[in-house]
Parts: C-alpha cells; sequence; structure tokens
C-alpha cells in the first residue's frame, strides 16, 4: 500500500478520503492547518482511524522538510475556500480568497513537494470549467493551478469534478446544496429520454464517490500528467 500526504484533510472531500484511504490500507498523513478549529475537533477523528496528524505550518521551508520525512508516493491537494470563508478571515483582519487559499497554497506545496526524491504524484481537486474560467476568480484560481503543474516537473493528476455534495456535508452550504439538487433533477429528466452525456458530466457526486475516484486516479499510470474528467471520476 502507499503513504498518502493529504492536504486539506478537514474539509468534506478531505475527510471522506482520510477515511477511504485508511479503509483501504493505506498509510495517510493527514493535514490539519494549525489554529484550525475544526481541526481540533477532527484530529481525534482521524488518529481513531489510524491516520498520521500533522500541523506543519503554511511556510515553504517546513513544508519541504514535513514532506521529506514523510517520504509520500502521492500528494492529495484538496485546499479551497468559500465566499463565508474569505468574509469571516476578513472580519478578523486575515486573508482567505481563492488566490490566496485555492492557488497560492497548492503552489506552495506544490514547490515543496518539487525537491522530493522519489518524486510523488501530485493530484490536484480542480473544477469542471476550470480550462475556461472567463469572469470566475474560483475557475480562475484552479486553471492557474493546472498550468503551473503541466509546467512542473512532479507527475500530476487534475480531477475536476462537478457539484460536490451530498446529506452528509455538514458545512453550511444551504443554497449549493438546493441548486445541486434542482440541477440534479434536470440531469435525471434527460436520462429518462435516454441523453445520458450531461448527467455523467454534471451530475452532483458524494465526497465518498469522489474520494474513492481520487484513489483510482491516483493509483492508474495512465492518468499521470492529466485532467481527469467528471464523467470519468464516476464508477463504471
Amino acid at each position: 500500500m502507499n503513504k498518502l500526504f493529504i492536504a486539506g484533510a478537514t474539509g468534506y472531500t478531505g475527510q471522506a478520503l482520510v477515511r477511504t484511504a485508511r479503509e483501504a490500507g493505506h498509510t495517510v498523513v493527514a493535514h490539519v492547518r494549525p489554529g484550525s478549529t475544526s481541526g481540533d475537533r477532527l484530529v481525534p477523528v482521524f488518529e481513531s482511524l489510524g491516520a498520521i496528524v500533522d500541523r506543519t505550518p503554511w511556510e515553504p521551508t517546513p513544508l519541504a522538510a514535513t514532506l521529506a520525512v514523510h517520504a509520500p508516493d502521492t500528494i492529495f491537494s484538496l485546499l479551497g475556500t468559500t465566499r463565508a470563508r474569505s468574509k469571516a478571515a476578513a472580519a478578523r483582519g486575515e486573508t482567505a480568497t481563492y488566490e490566496s487559499v485555492d492557488r497560492d497554497l497548492t503552489l506552495m506545496l506544490h514547490a515543496a513537494a518539487s525537491g522530493s526524491s522519489p518524486a510523488p504524484r501530485f493530484v490536484f481537486l480542480s473544477s469542471i470549467g476550470a480550462e475556461r474560467p472567463g469572469r470566475n476568480r474560483y475557475l480562475r484560481a484552479r486553471g492557474e493551478v493546472e498550468a503551473a503543474l503541466a509546467a512542473g516537473s512532479l507527475p500530476w493528476t487534475s480531477a475536476r469534478p462537478s457539484f460536490i455534495t451530498g446529506p452528509d456535508r455538514d458545512e453550511v452550504r444551504h443554497g449549493e446544496r438546493i441548486g445541486a439538487m434542482l440541477f440534479d433533477g434536470g440531469l435525471r429528466m434527460l436520462s429518462a429520454v435516454g441523453i445520458q452525456g450531461p448527467q455523467a458530466r454534471y451530475g452532483p457526486m458524494d465526497a465518498t464517490t469522489l474520494a474513492r475516484a481520487l484513489l483510482r486516479i491516483a493509483a492508474d499510470p495512465s492518468t499521470a500528467d492529466q485532467v481527469v474528467e467528471a464523467a470519468a471520476l464516476r464508477p463504471a
């Protein structure tokens, strides 16, 4: 089995990936941001699963040292913020934007891993639409990460799911959940009349399904240095 380093372990997808990877027998290093309130709650959960909890600060030199010690085969970057978190951070005098978190922290992690030997696979959780972001800052940040991965020295894989949601999501995203439900209903109607493509490409996916897909593509040599679109993330 492999050793996995999961950045963004406290998020919806991250929690599912820690659990799913441990169930599959992988060694898991779950990175928890120092000072994270959700991290404080989840540390005992991760430890009960047999994961190694790492609380290295988001600084280039400590991150590089941590990766050198753990020597993971695969690094999963599942980092992301939301508008609500960004506003809350601004109220505290902090910065947590799509650019500073989704893009810059991911690229910091990638740079920290670039000197590792042997080189780990860097798996990035991107989003459908990252190749055509327009004025969407969320998608533009992800597109910029994908471009940097393609230009870098590490083997990489970028996963582009659509909506990531489910009844087990405890984050307050009522609007997103309702939107996903309505959208999924429309896609299912198309599928019922024989139009299958939109459901496979745009349909919502829960975190456990996505976690299993991330593990699968991380272990697949054919997905190295490739973007994996939403339809290919679904179970066969």
